[in-house]
C-alpha cells in the first residue's frame, strides 16, 4: 500500500528551514517571506528570526 504523501506546506511545518537554523513552523510572517525569498534567489544572507 502506498504511503500518504505530505504536501509542501505540511512538509515545511514539520522540518527545519532550508535557509536558517530554525524550524519552519517557528517563523513569523516576515521570517517566512525573508527565508522564502532568500532560498528562491539563492542568496547567502543572515537570519532575521527572533
Amino acid at each position: 500500500m502506498d504511503e500518504p504523501t505530505v504536501g509542501r506546506h505540511e512538509e515545511r511545518h514539520a522540518t527545519n528551514c532550508q535557509v536558517c537554523p530554525h524550524r519552519w513552523a517557528d517563523h513569523d510572517a516576515l521570517g517566512r517571506r525573508f527565508c522564502s525569498a532568500t532560498r528562491e534567489v539563492g542568496w547567502d544572507r543572515g537570519c532575521i528570526c527572533r
